[in-house]
């Protein structure tokens, strides 16, 4: 009897200092915003030491102090000092015996990404040029009406860094590989670029993509359509500089998908990565795309894997990063005219995609999974 008295004194005590140390609902909501003023910060220095390559010497020193690095890089001691301890409390990286150490599991995503094929660094560069539209984005609340990518700093240099790795690298493996359709015959998509086909990269940005594949596959002609002014110029040079007489770049403000290819004829494989829902009116693109695709033809979009509805979009992992990206680039952009879809990052689900190929007179839709870009969605259209 008495060991349970002594229980049950102990329950009543440990539930009333547990009453008595309840954290303040105010206090927390505090707590949390200045958990992402922290975030905010710790992501604007990690640009800082992308810029200055700490990473890089960090890496390829290993433990260091504070004056070994400030003498290998010509940098500031202090400087130093202060930025490395920012990085330690922010858990990237460690310090002990007054040397400062990159995690190993940090470095791969840091490091610049001609160094290193996991690197996300990009998307730090992406943000950086997505918060000076701040301003804009507060106009476009009140107006409805978005702004393009040429608008402000060049956001598509940045994602160009960013998923550059990726279209070298896995664009062929975990996407062309896997695309094969009845219509297709006994052929996968990739023998018939082998063999030779005429390919539309639409959306394409810097051209990484149509870049990767025009190397890799010299048989086939490729046509790059792309919006953006700025990009239209970059992916012109680069094409120039690569030597690259497969790739033809085209400005859509003066030929169009609906144009079909350069050669003539229709296009057997139409690719649109990530632009889908970036468009103004992207039911016109589908329809260009049934007009002018082969009859043995196929159409892949990758696009942000979404949603039916806004609830259960909000309870995704990665809702506020997605919304946020949307706030200030992709509903910007798909709402930048009058009467615009306004589809934004999480506005073209599975669901809507399937609907919408089908409404234009394609027979068949398939999703497929990309292993190694699980936030997005591949849909094979023919």
């Amino acid at each position: 009897m008495t060991f349970v008295a002594g229980a049950a004194v102990g329950a009543i005590a440990v539930a009333y200092l547990s009453r008595a140390r309840k954290v303040d609902p105010a206090r927390k909501a505090e707590d949390h915003l200045l958990k992402i003023a922290e975030h905010s910060m710790t992501g604007g220095l990690i640009r800082v030491c992308d810029k200055l390559q700490l990473y890089e010497a960090l890496w390829q020193s290993g433990p260091s102090t504070a004056a070994e690095l400030a003498q290998k890089m010509r940098c500031s001691e202090r400087w130093l000092t202060e930025i490395l301890s920012q990085a330690t409390a922010a858990g990237i990286c460690v310090y002990f015996f007054g040397k400062f150490c990159l995690k190993p599991e940090y470095a791969h995503l840091l490091r610049d990404p001609k160094d290193s094929p996991r690197s996300i660094i990009g998307v730090f560069d992406m943000v950086a040029c997505l918060l000076s539209r701040t301003d804009a984005t507060v106009e476009s609340v009140k107006t409805g009406l978005g702004k393009t990518y040429d608008y402000g700093e060049d956001v598509t240099a940045a994602i160009d860094r960013k998923n550059t790795n990726w279209f070298h690298n896995k664009l062929e493996g975990d996407v062309l590989r896997q695309v094969k359709t009845t219509k297709m015959g006994e052929k996968t998509l990739v023998e018939l670029l082998e063999e030779g086909i005429q390919v539309a990269d639409v959306g394409c940005g810097y051209g990484a993509s149509v870049l990767a594949m025009a190397k890799r596959f010299p048989q086939s002609q490729f046509c790059a359509f792309e919006a953006c002014k700025k990009s239209v110029k970059k992916l012109g040079e680069r094409v120039k500089e690569a030597k690259l007489s497969n790739v033809t770049v085209y400005d859509v403000a003066t030929r169009s998908l609906a144009d079909g290819p350069t050669q003539g004829g229709k296009f057997d494989f139409i690719y649109a990565h990530d632009v889908v829902h970036d468009m103004t009116k992207p039911k016109d693109f589908i329809r260009d795309a049934k007009h002018t695709l082969s009859d043995k033809g196929v159409f892949v979009i990758v696009d942000i894997k979404c949603c039916e509805n806004l609830k259960q979009n909000i309870a995704q992992t990665d809702a506020a990063l997605h919304y946020g990206f949307s706030n200030f680039l992709c509903l910007a952009s798909s709402a930048s005219e009058k009467n615009a879809a306004g589809l934004g990052t999480c506005g073209f689900p599975e669901g809507l995609a399937q609907s919408w190929t089908k409404n234009e007179g394609f027979e068949s839709f398939e999703t497929i999974e990309i292993a190694s870009l699980p936030m997005n969605s591949c849909f094979v259209v023919s």
